[in-house]
């Protein structure tokens, strides 16, 4: 408080507290500021088609999370497959091959970092000995997370991952990685193009290189309304399993499920009061500080409540 007075003054301002016992105390104080001016609202960016389809893997836990990626790629006109935890998506690396994986980092069975790992790698074996095959070791790895910190940033890229986005994932910035890949991809028309017959109206003339762009329309996106529905589904379940999960001492289960509530409220209620306490809650349960867990779930239970209603 000693600080705040001090700030207050230089502005040239009053600072006091009301406070009556046993019912709580009332800080306030005064500025005189002129009036100052509306930043520059940033255009959203409307999602587009990639020219050439991906086949992109998305490993992540939370439902809610599942869909709103699932909706992203899908309008940028990817083939996404999406799978809940890291082990089912070396599975998916070993039987088939994507161009692109995106990895959350917290999920159970098996995290992204440890998953990344092995797909660096080229192999893994499950839990019944069985050696698996990478298809693609080298394929291209974009962490996609609710943590953000330059810490995880640098775990993420020590695990052989290409690149870092943060959720609520930025459309623009999943859109140019994507492009990226796209970009080192061979420059070709697939094959059934090339050696597919040319038009009549074409097979006379000599048309070496020959390469058709035609620009997709543009994609309408209800993304934010399927985002809201996904959530007020599954928020009561997850919080359910957290309950059970603490009710079994389950502390790993508990920061897993908190950081999927976490991840889903930033892309609805991005900077929310709900989401810096989801933070928080995370690093409670990972360092299983049971009473300071309880007392701020009991306030995210409210939160989201009041939230969804």
């Amino acid at each position: 408080m000693a600080i705040c007075k001090q700030l207050v003054e230089l502005m040239g301002g009053t600072i006091g507290v009301t406070s009556t016992l046993g019912s709580g105390s009332t800080f306030w104080f005064k500025l005189s500021l002129p009036i100052g001016q509306k930043p520059p609202q940033e255009q959203a960016f409307e999602i587009k088609r990639h020219l050439r389809s991906l086949r992109v893997l998305v490993a992540e836990d939370a439902q809610t999370n599942q869909i709103i990626i699932r909706s992203i790629l899908e309008e940028m006109g990817h083939q996404v497959t999406v799978v809940d935890h890291g082990q089912l998506a070396l599975k998916a690396l070993s039987e088939q091959n994507f161009d692109v994986v995106l990895m959350d980092g917290r999920m159970p069975i098996m995290d992204g970092l440890e998953a990344s790992r092995h797909i660096r790698l080229g192999q893994w074996s499950d839990e019944n000995g069985q050696l698996w095959q990478v298809k693609n070791p080298e394929v291209h790895i974009i962490a996609l997370t609710a943590n953000a910190s330059e810490q995880d940033r640098a775990q993420f890229m020590a695990a052989g991952m290409n690149e870092f986005l943060t959720k609520p994932v930025q459309e623009l910035l999943l859109f140019e990685a994507l492009q990226r890949v796209i970009d080192e991809m061979p420059d070709l028309t697939s094959l059934d193009a090339l050696l597919a017959p040319l038009p009549e109206e074409l097979a006379s003339k000599s048309t070496p290189n020959l390469v058709v762009e035609v620009a997709p329309p543009p994609v309408k996106s209800s993304l934010q309304e399927k985002m809201w529905l996904a959530f007020k589904e599954q928020a009561p379940l997850n919080l359910n399993e957290i309950d059970q999960a603490m009710a079994q001492d389950d502390w790993n289960t508990v920061a897993i499920k908190v950081h999927g509530i976490k991840g889903s409220v930033s892309y609805i209620w991005p900077e929310s009061d709900a989401y810096h306490l989801a933070a928080k809650l995370e690093k409670h349960a990972d360092a299983k500080e049971i009473q300071a867990f309880n007392s701020g779930f009991v306030q995210l239970k409210n939160q989201l409540q009041e939230l969804l209603s």
